[in-house]
């Protein structure tokens, strides 16, 4: 199994959540996590990565490295204000 990284969340009304992910984890376990963390639905959650939404594949498919930033949108449905 690959070492775990570091990647943050960054919701965009401020804030910044860290979250240790497997380079092998999938964009919705992603989203899972994120989900858990912040009491929300996973189908609620928009995630971006290099202005690029995330919506299938891996971490590594998707070039999410140690460090990454990825940019929680907010919805209307998420309640996120």
């Amino acid at each position: 199994m690959a070492e775990e990284r570091r990647v943050f969340v960054q919701p965009t009304t401020g804030g910044r959540i860290e979250l240790r992910v497997s380079p092998d984890s999938s964009v919705g376990s992603l989203k899972s996590a994120v989900a858990k963390r912040l009491k929300l639905s996973k189908d609620k959650i928009v995630l971006l990565h290099r202005n690029k939404q995330l919506t299938e594949g891996s971490l590594m498919d998707n070039n999410i490295l140690e460090g990454s930033k990825l940019t929680l949108l907010p919805t209307v449905e998420t309640g996120i204000t």
